[in-house]
């Protein structure tokens, strides 16, 4: 596992050579743009994909590595575009950013009821200039913000819920129970979540919405896991966040905005020249989503740590820019020798499943409670799932997601054994050194031991 250690901390401390200084002036930045853009489109080859240029309505102030101390994509790229799609004419709306880490990119989701001329927001995005004009119109047509909900405790919601609700002072604000911050548990107001209209989700729910929630799922060491399942019952559609997710091979639209990423995954080998086309993106897609749902998919091989540096030299000119803000250093640092269909096939069919994250390391340690939460949420009556990452909405029943949840409660997975690896060894790791408990389900015993192989 040592190469897998450096590799994580390679990916995770090195910077981008290529960083936009934060500190200069619009017009600097335009200047030197222009400037650089005209030196290397006479100077190199041309790149199969142009790099987007810098867009100041799409900037949200923050640090390099962000909320997660991690060197994130929309970090590093600077720019977060927002896309808004209508669900429900008049009444359901969804805004889409992106999230992701060395070119592993995910969409991350809000969601936007009208009703009684009043807007509800859950789980709201990164306030960028874009998305809050988005979020203006919405205003001048439909009326006031009145309502603001955060439904989970993971830090990727929970980072933009603050900032955002500052600029809606008079909207209540609903957050779940059992909220953690590490490594000093603080209280939430000296989080940056202030004012007098606060209200417990478990206690008091927004109007016209039926909430259930999942949790709080409380780790041995530090930290928990919660998740407010929300349900409209005017529009029968399900709100969920990070329980359930669908995958086709349908790539997002916010994925599109940046092709680049698809085409770096695209690749089997760091020397492939790969053409913009819709088999590469959608060969892309299916890795990334694999590696976003798995961390460490079982058809690649990695490459030692100094040979993968000495390997960027065999980077066609045209795949340069592939890295751009994503992966530092021009680095590829495996080869792909499996057949990622099969792994594809195994979850990419559009039916709603448990992410593998939760299924081995959260959900699995507690499943009286994730049978009590399936049992309210089946009693609903909706018949479309909107989900906060990858596919936006399913058309689901509550049979469709009985069946979901029973298979990963009966220890079934949908992925491959070799895929949920990484996953399974953390899960071992994490339970002898007392982080988490021991899984009460079946994990997969299977997958263990299968990544040794993977060095070579």
């Amino acid at each position: 596992m040592t190469s897998t250690l450096v590799l994580l901390l390679l990916f995770l401390l090195v910077l981008p050579s290529k960083g936009l200084n934060p500190l200069s002036s619009l017009s600097r930045r335009a200047a030197l743009s222009t400037a650089t853009t005209t030196l290397i489109s006479t100077s190199l080859p041309q790149q199969e994909l142009p790099t987007p240029p810098y867009d100041p309505t799409q900037q949200y102030p923050r640090s390099l590595f962000s909320y997660t101390l991690l060197p994130l994509t929309s970090t590093l790229q600077g720019n977060i575009p927002t896309i808004e799609s209508i669900i429900i004419p008049d009444k359901l709306i969804t805004h889409t950013q992106l999230i992701g880490i060395v070119n592993v990119n995910t969409p991350i989701r809000s969601t936007i009821y009208m009703n009684n001329d009043e807007i509800t927001i859950i789980n709201p995005l990164q306030s960028t200039p874009e998305y809050l004009a988005q979020i203006k119109i919405l205003v001048d047509k439909y009326g006031e913000v009145k309502h603001i909900i955060l439904t989970s405790s993971a830090v990727e919601h929970r980072s933009s819920f603050n900032t955002f609700t500052q600029h809606f002072p008079s909207a209540i604000k609903y957050i779940p129970p059992g909220l953690y911050a590490f490594p000093l548990n603080l209280p939430s107001e000296y989080l940056g979540l202030n004012g007098r209209n606060i209200k417990n989700l478990e206690k008091v729910k927004p109007p016209n919405l039926e909430v259930e929630i999942l949790g709080p799922l409380k780790f041995k060491s530090v930290g928990t896991f919660v998740e407010a399942t929300i349900h409209i019952p005017e529009l029968k559609t399900m709100i969920v966040t990070d329980t359930l997710c669908s995958i086709t091979e349908d790539i997002p639209e916010i994925v599109k905005v940046d092709e680049r990423p698809l085409l770096y995954h695209a690749r089997n080998t760091i020397s492939d020249y790969v053409e913009s086309n819709e088999d590469n993106l959608l060969k892309g897609w299916k890795r990334m989503s694999l590696f976003g749902l798995c961390f460490f998919p079982s058809g690649i091989i990695v490459t030692p740590f100094f040979k993968a540096f000495i390997e960027t030299s065999k980077v066609d000119s045209r795949m340069k820019n592939l890295n751009d803000y994503g992966v530092p250093l021009d680095l590829y640092p495996w080869r792909w020798e499996g057949d990622v269909d099969e792994s594809f096939s195994r979850y990419g069919d559009g039916r709603v499943f448990v992410p593998p994250i939760l299924t081995k390391l959260i959900l699995d340690r507690e499943p009286d409670e994730v049978r009590r939460w399936l049992n309210v949420i089946t009693k609903w009556d909706f018949n479309k799932i909107i989900h906060a990452h990858y596919n936006e909405h399913t058309d689901a029943s509550p049979k469709d997601v009985k069946i979901a949840v029973e298979e990963f409660l009966a220890g079934k997975e949908r992925f491959l054994p070799g895929d949920l690896a990484l996953l399974q060894e953390a899960s071992d790791v994490l339970t002898k050194v007392g982080v988490v408990s021991e899984s009460k389900i079946c994990d997969g015993e299977e997958g263990r031991g299968d990544l040794g192989r993977r060095f070579k």
